[in-house]
């Protein structure tokens, strides 16, 4: 098998990752990462797009060397890429609980009235530098990533590669960002913009 051909079986495991999404969501794919309000979730769709990434990565590298016959499961994660994949499942997670508390407790109305907000947006529509900034290391750091991947299989190397710590630390940095201002986020008082 070259290394073409496991590029195909990952898509091939992208696209029953997508399928079994679709089925889950009715082929509203978009659902996977919204909120209560309707509203995607910036670190829904960051841990969607570590977890596709990962899942790509893992094929490719295991389908290559099946071919070879290596047969065993990959071992030698790295701690960064546990450690990325944990950040991100940690931040979806902590980005829940903030919101649904601060909502309980009267702190902040989430409503969708115009449809405003996004995965780079604030409530109110308007660009959110922490979002940004979160959004642009993951995908910066996932690019890097496929190309350490792609490297270490032209040099035959059975492991899936190693974060950079720089990237880490920058996104760790993004990911502070993003739940400090969910921890301060609170409902403007009515009649001020």
């Amino acid at each position: 098998m070259t290394l073409n051909e496991s590029v195909l079986v990952g898509f091939a495991g992208l696209g029953l990752l997508w399928l079994m999404i679709g089925i889950a969501t009715s082929f509203s794919m978009i659902k996977l990462v919204c909120g209560v309000d309707g509203r995607p979730s910036t670190s829904k769709c960051q841990f969607l797009m570590w977890t596709a990434a990962m899942i790509f990565c893992y094929l490719v590298v295991y389908s290559y060397h099946i071919h070879r016959n290596h047969f065993s499961p990959i071992e030698g994660w790295s701690p960064n890429v546990l450690l990325s994949m944990g950040i991100s499942a940690a931040t979806a997670v902590a980005a829940k609980a903030i919101v649904s508390n601060n909502v309980s407790n009267g702190s902040l109305v989430k409503s969708n009235p115009n449809g405003k907000g996004g995965i780079f947006e604030d409530d109110d529509g308007s660009p959110d530098l922490a979002k940004v900034q979160l959004m642009i290391w993951t995908i910066i750091a996932i690019g890097v990533y496929l190309v350490s991947v792609y490297h270490n299989l032209s040099a035959e190397k059975r492991v899936l590669p190693d974060i950079d710590k720089n990237l880490m630390v920058l996104m760790g940095l993004g990911h502070s960002a993003y739940l400090g201002k969910k921890l301060t986020e609170k409902t403007p008082p009515s009649g001020n913009s």
